[in-house]
């Protein structure tokens, strides 16, 4: 048993030596786990007196501006509501957490917020305690989420595919590029629809609604995409076609002369 111990010892250590990153496990040195700034956020209330609304490149308000220059955040899917009970002047009293944008812009990301007699709850979830994996799926941290409403407008990625639309309220709805088309058949702009699916934050703290169905409210029409999980291992199919895209850009441009 001694014998085989002092071998895994050797075996770890020449791994470590050769880049393998296991060195600081053999030799103890501590290391800073990534994300593991986020345990030093801490519940705490914050109160002041509204100066205006803070809105995101899509122009919804994600945001509240007080005139000590505290910036509260919260997700802009629940932008309408907090507009319905705070107004600028308004006095608040929100309950959260200070939090650093990926950015790098200070915060106080909102958990409830209070103004008179009103409340809101955000249904945001608090910061994870330890570290976030880099790498894998993340539809286990996703929660059920739905919405109903007109289509506003639709949206397109950098290729010009149709892969999402956002409702008249302001929820952002975002589906695989290889379903726009049946979309654009399902549903036109103004047309009313419910849409059954998971609510995803981007590394920018917006919310999305990644759709697992959607009902046209006029014809009863579905358009369905795989049920989540069913292919969990494999990558999404946005990352296989822009591989696909970059492979073509590779071959064209070693065709020239």
């Amino acid at each position: 048993m001694k014998c085989t111990n002092r071998l895994a010892l050797t075996l770890f250590a020449g791994l470590g030596i050769s880049g393998l990153g296991l060195l600081p496990l053999v030799t103890g040195q501590e290391t800073k786990p990534p994300g593991s700034e986020a345990v030093k956020e801490r519940s705490k209330t914050v109160t002041g007196r509204v100066k205006s609304y803070v809105k995101n490149g899509r122009g919804d308000v994600d945001g509240l501006l007080l005139e000590d220059g505290t910036k509260v955040h919260f997700p802009p899917h629940v932008g309408d509501e907090v507009q319905k009970i705070v107004s600028p002047d308004s006095q608040v009293k929100v309950y959260g957490h200070d939090h650093t944008t990926p950015k790098g812009d200070a915060v106080f990301r909102a958990e409830r917020i209070e103004s008179g007699n009103s409340k809101i709850e955000i249904d945001e979830p608090a910061p994870p305690r330890g570290p976030r994996p880099p790498h894998g799926p993340r539809r286990e941290a996703e929660r059920p989420m739905s919405a109903a409403g007109k289509i506003r407008d639709f949206h397109k990625n950098k290729h010009g595919d149709v892969d999402g639309f956002a409702l008249e309220e302001g929820t952002e709805v975002k589906l695989p590029p290889h379903l726009g088309e049946e979309l654009q058949a399902l549903a036109k702009v103004g047309d009313e629809v419910k849409v059954e699916g998971r609510r995803h934050e981007t590394p920018k703290g917006d919310i999305h609604l990644h759709a697992d169905r959607i009902t046209s409210s006029a014809t009863g029409k579905i358009l369905e995409r795989d049920e989540p999980g069913r292919h969990e291992h494999a990558p999404p199919f946005a990352e296989i076609l822009e591989e696909l895209r970059a492979i073509r850009r590779l071959l064209e441009a070693n065709q020239k002369p």
